[in-house]
C-alpha cells in the first residue's frame, strides 16, 4: 500500500478515536471544556487523544495541575455516551426506527430525546407532570402514549410538538399494535381500545372480574391478549371487543402476557409461581414452567418465537425451546434480582438489567455471555436494542441513562473490578498495596503504584463494608455483614483465620499497633478481642446499646479504650482484663434514653463525652490517668435537637489535638488540651438538603484547618488563624464526604459522580475528576501524591496528583519510659534522649530531639523531609514497628 494510502488511513482511524472519545466524554466536556487534556490523557494508550495528550506533556506544555489515571483500561470499553439531564429515575428508553434518536422518559415528567450521533438533547416533552411511569411510542414515532402513575391518567400526544390528542383515566397502558393505528388502557377492570391518530375510542373490552394487570396486540394487530388479577386471561377482538376466548388455570394474580412474534402463542406469568405457554387460537395449554421466582414479571420470545426467555428465580433466566418444551441454555451472573430483559430484533441475543446495576448479554445461540456492561449507580430499570442489534441503552434510578456496544470489547476483564459497589479502599502503610472492599462479598488486593490486581479475598457470605491493615502491611481483617471477621495473609493471598461469636454483622474491625490483636464490633452490641493468627477470642465486651461502639488501641497497642452505653473504659489488650474507667452518663434518666456521644481519638489517648440532652457533661478524659478537660462555651441549646440533625459523627484530628461537634446551626471546634473553643463555623439555614446544620465535615491530621458543608454552602477555615478561608465552589447536594490528604496541602471532596481537589491554604479549585460514577471508601497514600477510590458499580480507581505541590507527610513521635530512653537510638549519641519517629513513606524509624516536636526534619532513611507532630505519645516503639 503506498504511504499516501496508508497515511490517509491512519487519519481515518485517528479521526474516528477522536470522535469515539469525545462522544464518550461528552456529559462531562460540556460541564467542564477545561478538562479536555486531562480526559485525553486519561484515553487508553496508543489512541490518538492519549498520544496527542502525551506529546504535549513530553514538549512540557502542561503547567496546569490535572489528575492522572494510573490503571486506566488498557482499551477502549463498550460504552459509548451517557446521557444526563433529568431529575429522577430514568423508567423507560427506545431507540428510533432509524437508530439516530433515542427517547428517556424520566420519573420527573420529562420525555427527552437525543442525538445518538453527537448526544445532545433534540427537543422535550416537559410538560407532563411529575410522576410520569411508563412511555410506549408509534411504531413510525409520531405518537407517544404517557402514564402517570400519581393520578392514574394516560395521555396520547403528538410526539412531534407534545401536543395533548386525547386523556383517559387509566392504571395500564399497552404498546401501540404494529401499525401504529391503535393503543390500549385499563383502569381497573376496564378494558379500551382507542384510535391513535384521533384519540377516539374503537371499543370496550368487558369480560374481565378483577383488576388487569396488562395486555398485549398479536402481530397482526387483530387481537388483543389480556391479562388480571382474576386468575385469568382473554383473548378479544380489538376492532369490535369481541371475546373470543379465556385461558383458565392459574390460581393467582396473572402479571404478564404477550403473543408470540408469529401469533400462535401466548404466554402468561402469574404469582403462583407459574409460567404458561398457551395455543393462541384453541387456547389449550402447551406448555407448563413451575418454580420461579415471581420478582421479574415479564418474559420474551427468540429467534420467531422458538425460544422463551423466563425468570428462573430472582437472578437466574433460562431459555427454552418451545416446541420441545425444553430448557436450552440457562443464564446467571446477576448478584441481585434481575429488574429488566430485552431481545436483540434478530433473537440472538438477551440483555438482563438487575438490581446489581448491572447490564448483561448472552447469547441466545451458544448460551455464552456476551458482555457484562457495568457503570450505573443504581438499580436498571430498563433497556433496549437498536434496530440494528449493534447497540443497547440502559437507563437507571441514577438518572442516567447509558449507550453501549452491544459486543464483546476489549475493555479489560471482568475479574479486575468487583461486582457490586466498593465500600472501602485503603492503602497499607509504606503505600505499596491497597486493599477494597465490597458489597459482592470480596476483597481485591491491588499494587499501589500501577493498580495492577493481585488478587482476591473470597470466603464471606454476605456483604464486606470494612477492613483494616497490620501496621506492617502483610496481615488484613474484614468485617461482612455475615457476621464472621476474618483475617487474610496479604503475602500468599490466603486466609488466616475466623472469629466465631457475632450475632450480626457490619461495624468495626482494627489491628492493634503491634499486629497482635484485633478488636471487632458489631451491630449486636458487641465488641470482642481477637489472637489474628488463630481466631482464638481472648475478650469480650456487651454494651446495653446499639450505637456506642467507638474503640481504639493506644499507641503501643497494649490497652484498648472502648465507649459503652454508660461508660468508657481502659482495659488490657493481652488479657482483656479491665483496668479504669469512667462512668459518663445515667441510664435511663426518668425513662428517657439520654443524647449521649462518647468519641475516642484515633490513638486511643482521648475520649470526648458530649451530653447533649441535659448539658451536663462536656468534657474530654486524657488517659490513662483520666484526667478531665472541661469543653468551654457550650450551651444546652446548641445541641438541643442533636438526633434530628446529627449527620455526621464528632471527630478528633488525628493527632487528637483538636475536637469537633457539629451542633444544630453551627461547627463547635475545641482545643482538646486546654478545652478553649477555637471556633464556631454558623451556617445560614435553608432548605435545599431538607436539613439544619453542618451534614458532613473534616479536620486535617494536624488540626490546622476544617472543612464543613451546611444546607446552603461549603466553608473552608483555618483553625490556627481562627479565620475562614474561603466558600468553596460545589454544588451542596452532589457531595458524599470530604477528607484532607495526610500532608495536609489538598481538601477533597467526594462527588456524585467523581471528586473535586482545592488548595487547602487557599481554597482554590485544583482539579476535578470525572469517574462517571458515585465515588466512596477513598484513601490516600502516605505521601498524598496518590488516591484510591472504590465506586457504587465496583470499579477501583487509582489516581495520581500532577503538578500539585506536595507538602511534608505528617509523623507522629513516641517518647518511651524514662528507663529506656536512649535504647532506640542506633548508637550512643551524646546529649539527651529524644523522640522516637516512624516515616510514613519508608516506614523506618528515626530519633530526633523533643525539639524537633511541631518542627520539619529529614528521615534519616530515606531523607525525606517530614512534618513532626507537635504532640507525642508515650510508647514503646519496639511495639510499635
Amino acid at each position: 500500500m503506498p504511504e499516501t494510502e496508508i497515511a490517509a488511513a491512519r487519519r481515518i482511524r485517528d479521526l474516528r478515536e477522536w470522535r469515539r472519545f469525545l462522544l464518550h466524554d461528552s456529559s462531562v466536556l460540556k460541564s467542564d471544556p477545561s478538562l479536555l487534556f486531562q480526559q485525553a490523557a486519561n484515553q487508553p494508550d496508543g489512541t490518538a487523544p492519549a498520544r496527542a495528550a502525551q506529546e504535549i506533556l513530553a514538549r512540557g506544555l502542561i503547567s496546569r495541575p490535572w489528575i492522572r489515571w494510573v490503571n486506566k483500561a488498557s482499551a477502549a470499553g463498550p460504552l459509548v455516551m451517557t446521557i444526563t439531564g433529568h431529575a429522577d429515575s430514568i423508567v423507560s428508553c427506545a431507540f428510533s426506527r432509524d437508530d439516530r434518536t433515542i427517547s428517556t422518559a424520566s420519573f420527573d415528567g420529562d420525555i427527552r430525546f437525543w442525538d445518538v450521533e453527537t448526544g445532545r438533547e433534540s427537543r422535550r416533552l416537559s410538560d407532563l407532570r411529575y410522576g410520569l411511569k411508563a412511555c410506549s411510542f408509534s411504531p413510525c414515532g409520531t405518537r407517544l402514549a404517557a402514564l402517570n402513575q400519581l393520578d392514574k391518567t394516560v395521555e396520547l400526544r403528538n410526539a412531534e410538538s407534545g401536543e395533548i390528542v386525547a386523556s383517559t383515566p387509566g392504571h395500564l397502558v399497552s404498546r401501540f399494535s404494529s401499525d401504529g393505528k391503535l393503543f390500549a388502557t385499563a383502569l381497573r377492570k376496564d378494558l379500551k381500545v382507542w384510535r391513535a391518530d384521533t384519540g377516539a375510542e374503537v371499543c370496550a373490552l368487558v369480560g374481565h372480574s378483577g383488576r388487569i394487570m396488562a395486555c398485549a396486540f398479536s402481530p397482526d394487530d387483530r387481537r388483543l391478549v389480556s391479562a388480571s388479577d382474576d386468575n385469568a386471561l382473554k383473548i378479544w377482538d380489538a376492532g369490535t371487543g369481541r371475546e373470543l376466548a379465556t385461558l383458565s388455570g392459574h390460581t393467582w394474580t396473572v402479571r404478564f402476557c404477550a403473543f408470540s412474534p408469529d401469533g400462535k402463542m401466548i404466554v402468561s406469568l402469574a404469582d403462583d409461581e407459574t409460567i404458561r405457554l398457551w395455543d393462541a387460537k384453541s387456547g389449550a395449554l402447551l406448555r407448563l414452567v413451575q418454580g420461579y421466582s415471581p420478582r421479574l414479571k415479564m418474559c420474551a420470545f427468540t429467534s420467531g418465537g422458538r425460544g422463551l426467555v423466563t425468570p428462573a428465580g430472582e437472578d437466574e433466566l433460562t431459555l427454552w425451546d418451545t416446541t420441545s418444551g425444553k430448557p436450552l441454555f440457562h443464564f446467571t451472573g446477576p448478584v441481585k434480582p434481575i429488574t429488566v430483559i430485552a431481545v436483540s430484533p434478530d433473537g440472538t441475543r438477551i440483555a438482563a438489567g438487575a438490581d446489581d446495576k448491572i447490564l448483561r448479554i448472552w447469547s441466545a445461540e451458544d448460551g455464552q455471555e456476551v458482555a457484562v456492561l457495568s457503570g450505573h449507580d443504581d438499580n436498571i430499570l430498563d433497556c433496549a436494542f437498536s434496530s440494528t442489534g449493534r447497540f443497547i441503552v440502559s437507563t437507571s434510578g441514577d438518572r442516567k441513562a447509558k449507550v453501549w456496544r452491544a459486543e464483546k470489547t476489549g475493555g479489560g476483564s471482568a475479574e479486575d473490578r468487583h461486582r457490586q459497589s466498593v465500600r472501602k479502599a485503603l492503602f497499607a502503610p509504606g503505600g505499596g498495596l491497597v486493599l477494597t472492599a465490597s458489597e459482592d462479598q470480596t476483597l481485591k488486593v491491588w499494587d499501589g503504584r500501577t493498580g495492577a490486581l493481585r488478587g482476591t479475598l473470597a470466603g464471606h457470605k454476605d456483604n464486606v463494608y470494612n477492613c483494616d491493615i497490620s501496621h506492617k502491611g502483610t496481615m488484613a481483617v474484614s468485617a461482612s455483614n455475615d457476621g464472621v471477621p476474618r483475617t487474610w495473609d496479604l503475602r500468599t493471598l490466603r486466609k488466616m483465620a475466623t472469629f466465631l461469636g457475632h450475632e450480626t454483622g457490619g461495624g468495626k474491625c482494627v489491628f492493634s499497633p503491634d499486629g497482635l490483636r484485633v478488636a471487632t464490633a458489631s451491630f449486636d452490641s458487641k465488641l470482642m478481642l481477637w489472637d489474628p493468627f488463630t481466631g482464638v477470642k481472648i475478650a469480650g465486651f456487651v454494651s446495653k446499646g446499639t450505637d456506642m461502639r467507638d474503640f481504639a488501641f493506644s499507641p503501643d497497642g497494649s490497652t484498648l479504650v472502648i465507649s459503652e452505653k454508660e461508660n468508657a473504659e481502659l482495659v488490657s489488650s493481652r488479657s482483656g482484663k479491665p483496668i479504669s474507667s469512667r462512668h459518663v452518663m445515667d441510664y435511663p434518666r426518668n425513662g428517657v434514653v439520654p443524647d449521649v456521644r462518647c468519641i475516642v481519638s484515633p490513638f486511643g489517648d482521648r475520649v470526648a463525652v458530649l451530653d447533649l440532652a441535659a448539658g451536663l457533661k462536656h468534657v474530654v478524659y486524657s488517659l490513662p490517668e483520666w484526667r478531665e478537660t472541661v469543653l468551654g462555651e457550650v450551651r444546652p441549646e446548641d445541641f438541643s435537637s442533636w438526633r434530628v440533625t446529627f449527620e455526621s459523627e464528632s471527630d478528633f484530628s488525628r493527632d487528637g489535638r483538636i475536637f469537633a461537634a457539629p451542633g444544630t446551626k453551627t461547627l463547635f471546634v475545641w482545643d482538646a488540651d486546654s478545652g478553649e473553643r477555637i471556633a464556631a463555623v454558623d451556617y445560614p439555614q435553608g432548605s435545599v438538603l431538607g436539613s439544619k446544620g453542618p451534614r458532613h465535615f473534616a479536620l486535617s491530621d494536624d488540626g490546622a484547618r476544617v472543612v464543613c458543608q451546611g444546607s446552603e454552602r461549603t466553608l473552608l477555615w483555618d483553625l490556627a488563624g481562627r479565620r475562614q478561608i474561603t466558600v468553596l465552589d460545589v454544588l451542596q447536594a452532589s457531595i458524599r464526604s470530604f477528607t484532607f490528604s495526610p500532608d495536609g496541602a489538598w481538601v477533597l471532596a467526594c462527588l456524585e459522580d467523581g471528586l473535586r481537589i482545592w488548595d487547602a491554604e487557599t481554597g482554590l479549585r485544583a482539579g476535578d475528576f470525572a469517574a462517571g460514577s458515585r465515588v466512596g471508601g477513598l484513601s490516600w497514600s502516605p505521601d498524598g501524591r496518590r488516591l484510591a477510590a472504590g465506586t457504587s458499580n465496583g470499579g477501583f480507581f487509582l489516581l495520581e496528583l500532577q503538578n500539585m505541590r506536595s507538602g511534608r507527610p505528617l509523623a507522629f513521635a513516641w517518647i518511651g519510659p524514662p528507663e529506656k530512653r536512649g535504647l532506640f537510638r542506633r548508637a550512643a549519641a551524646p546529649g539527651p534522649p529524644g523522640v522516637d519517629v516512624r516515616c510514613p513513606l519508608c516506614l523506618g524509624w528515626s530519633e530526633y530531639p523533643i525539639a524537633a516536636l511541631g518542627g520539619e526534619s529529614d528521615c534519616a532513611s530515606c531523607g525525606r523531609k517530614l512534618r513532626i507532630s507537635p504532640k507525642s505519645f508515650e510508647a514503646d516503639k519496639r511495639r510499635v514497628s
